[in-house]
């Protein structure tokens, strides 16, 4: 259970951060977005008044609400007018401020009434701010911006520099605005990147169509979805045939063809025809809802980067503020100087933290929001990180580097066997595979279904009917899956005078192995996969499959390769399947014949000298996946086992997004030491430069917001770049 809120009127990051700390001591689970301004606490319930204090110790006037997706629109129109309201009211007050200095230098106005001229201006430009920190004082918060902006301005009255006292609080109410502007406007490009947002459904009630809130339709009802609208659950095509663009999904930016029986996800977009669904979830296990649940997760889990920032800035402003206690007292006590009051003044100005708090949490929201725009989700902003320090990708074959879907070739017996013998085998092939989910198995009862036991075939009655009557005699004892090796069934003949129990094998040579069934067949393919069955103590023959290289696949080593990242191949195929597929795909190297152990125990190996990200299907190889510095899935996300044990989900099974994945962490990684570097580098030069006395107070505003609004817009460059090259 994730409980979320919005800290509605929040807009300081460096507070937001401050407000996360003292929640933590009462729930160590609590999160804050310093983005969003949005809080998640896990698995327990909260006690909101207490919340609340907290949130009034810190940020008087800030509201802890619920978070609705039904008010979000009322908040965009209420924003909207807010802006407007903001530019009248800026326009106005710079407008008064220049005719006030115009007069003032002119001499149109004496020295006391441009004074009170000045005062008025700053009381009204600055209101919020100076009520602000009147608020905070009395709870016991004293370093925020809101306080060293007001003794920053006040200081200015206080030394005789009026106009640029007032310039403070209005050039900082300007950028203020300007910063919220910008980080809105990056919200807002971000959000359009995964916009998933469903408002209702067109629930079908006796034939006709009724909009519905998505929550209240059920499992099994149908829908129908109009040209245009996205689809609100995920469903089957029961009428209807179109176009759909799931780019939102998977980031597939060419439509697909859909018709009846196929499967449409949450989030689509329909076209081309109508649509009517028939509903196989319901909304909050919905392929829409997962993925946007796994949004949010991730720009919750933090980076490194991200939680030294946040350390970084609780000994930050308290530092630069005792050193301008320090320039301000030190020198009126040795040499009686006032002039350092001014330095002293800028240098409170300069110190509030917002640039390095809110700068670098921004860079990995924008990366999260372009990489699920690609297709490509992260658990945690921390896996963006991990990312970048990969060396090795290692491979599991199936489903990864190929496509998964094998097709019997042939079925070859051992020997010369009776035709009915060859369907006797071929039934209780499908019997022993029929409950398993393996890529082989699957292939196996399709082949059994489609060339064995055909009613579509008019020529295949006799097969049938034999099959039918040897389905009478035949019953199945048990059923046993031994992984990485195969299957065994055991069976009696009914109305026999055979009564001792019968041993099938269908698997790898490893499980006929188990039995001491010595193969020794001179049709067998080793350069393609082979299924072999024993009856017994004998063995009888073995199926021919083929999987065919994604055409991706080639393309993708190859560009890891050239980045400078090793290419493995860990499969449980034989020898030869696993050179020749790592031949064919210029591979660094490759195990073969793995059971899922061997595979994780070769992880852990490799591990200890190398930074590993494995890919691999989700389901066999969640081991692995788990125990990899970076697990990645391939188009699994329907699967719980796939998003519990992978940190990267590929969910448009493409490989050819790792390469993606790749450099969109490495960019967002330049632009964090980027915005580090900026916001540090020019707060730096500006408390040299202030305290050598070499610029004004209002300098010092553009070093503190102006800063803030460079970092916000050097982030959403994450958002625009073009990742093809």
């Amino acid at each position: 259970m994730v409980l979320k809120y919005h800290l509605k009127g929040l807009k300081c990051s460096a507070c937001a951060s401050k407000i996360e700390t003292k929640i933590k001591e009462l729930y160590p689970s609590a999160t804050m977005n310093l983005t969003t301004f949005d809080l998640y606490v896990f698995d327990e319930e909260i006690d909101t008044e207490k919340v609340q204090k907290i949130i009034n110790s810190v940020e008087k006037g800030v509201k802890l609400i619920k978070i609705d997706e039904s008010n979000t629109n009322n908040n965009e129109v209420e924003t909207e007018d807010n802006d407007k309201r903001k530019i009248i009211e800026l326009s106005l007050m710079s407008a008064l401020f220049l005719i006030l200095i115009f007069t003032y230098y002119s001499g149109y106005l004496t020295n006391i009434m441009a004074i009170i001229g000045f005062f008025i201006l700053y009381l009204i430009a600055g209101r919020f701010v100076i009520s602000k920190t009147i608020k905070n004082i009395t709870h016991g918060n004293v370093f925020d911006e809101n306080f060293l902006m007001t003794i920053a301005s006040l200081g200015a009255f206080f030394i005789g520099e009026y106009p640029e006292g007032v310039a403070v609080m209005i050039l900082y109410t300007i950028g203020e605005y300007l910063q919220e502007k910008a980080l809105n406007n990056s919200k807002k490009s971000i959000n359009s990147l995964v916009s998933l947002k469903v408002n209702y459904a067109n629930l079908l009630v006796d034939g006709e169509p009724k909009k519905v809130n998505p929550d209240i339709v059920n499992v099994g009802d149908t829908i129908l979805v109009k040209v245009g609208e996205k689809v609100p659950l995920d469903g089957v095509v029961v009428k209807g045939n179109s176009n759909i663009d799931t780019s939102a999904i998977t980031g597939e930016s060419f439509p697909k063809k859909v018709s009846i029986d196929d499967t449409i996800y949450s989030g689509s977009i329909n076209l081309a025809k109508p649509l009517i669904l028939k509903v196989t979830t319901d909304y909050s296990h919905s392929m829409i809802s997962k993925i946007r649940d796994l949004i949010e997760i991730a720009n919750i889990r933090k980076s490194k980067s991200e939680k030294f920032i946040t350390t970084f800035a609780k000994y930050y402003t308290p530092f630069v503020v005792g050193l301008s206690l320090l320039i301000a007292i030190v020198p009126i006590i040795l040499y009686e100087d006032y002039s350092w009051i001014n330095k002293a003044l800028i240098l409170l100005v300069i110190s509030c933290p917002c640039a390095l708090v809110l700068s670098v949490p921004l860079s990995y929201f924008s990366s999260i929001g372009r990489l699920a725009k690609e297709g490509i989700l992260v658990k945690g902003s921390n896996y963006v990180d991990e990312l970048t320090k990969v060396d090795t990708f290692a491979y599991d074959k199936t489903g990864t580097l190929t496509y998964g879907k094998f097709e019997v070739s042939k079925f070859s017996s051992n020997g010369i066997l009776k035709e009915q013998d060859i369907l006797k085998l071929n039934y209780l092939s499908n019997l022993a595979e029929k409950n398993s989910n393996h890529p082989l198995a699957l292939a196996i009862c399709k082949y059994y279904e489609n060339n064995i036991f055909n009613k579509n075939k008019q020529d295949n009655l006799p097969n049938d009917i034999y099959i039918k009557l040897l389905s009478k005699k035949i019953k199945v004892e048990s059923t046993e899956e031994i992984s990485g090796k195969g299957m065994i069934l055991k069976f009696r003949y009914m109305n026999s005078e055979q009564t001792e129990e019968n041993i099938f094998l269908i698997g790898n040579e490893k499980l006929l192995n188990m039995y001491n069934i010595e193969i020794n067949d001179s049709k067998i393919n080793n350069n393609i996969t082979n299924v072999f069955i024993g009856l017994n103590d004998e063995y009888m023959g073995h199926y021919s499959l083929e999987d065919r290289l994604k055409e991706e696949s080639p393309e993708t080593i190859s560009k890891l390769s050239s980045m400078g990242f090793k290419n493995l191949l860990l499969t449980g195929d034989t020898q030869k399947v696993a050179k020749n597929v790592a031949k064919r795909l210029n591979m660094d190297g490759y195990y073969y014949e793995l059971l899922p152990e061997d595979k994780l125990n070769i992880i852990e190996q490799m591990s200890s000298n190398n930074k590993i990200a494995f890919i691999g299907d989700g389901v066999n190889d969640a081991p692995v996946i788990r125990r990899a510095n970076v697990g990645i899935s391939m188009g699994n996300l329907g699967s719980d086992v796939a998003v519990e044990a992978s940190d990267v989900i590929i969910i448009n099974d493409d490989i050819a997004s790792i390469v993606k994945g790749v450099k969109i962490s490495k960019f967002t990684k330049k632009i964090v030491y980027q915005n580090i570097i900026l916001s540090l580098g020019i707060k730096i030069l500006f408390i040299t430069l202030g305290v050598l006395g070499s610029i004004s107070l209002w300098e010092a505003v553009f070093a503190d917001v102006g800063v803030t609004i460079l970092a916000i817009l050097n982030s959403l460059r994450i958002i625009r770049k073009n990742y093809n090259d």
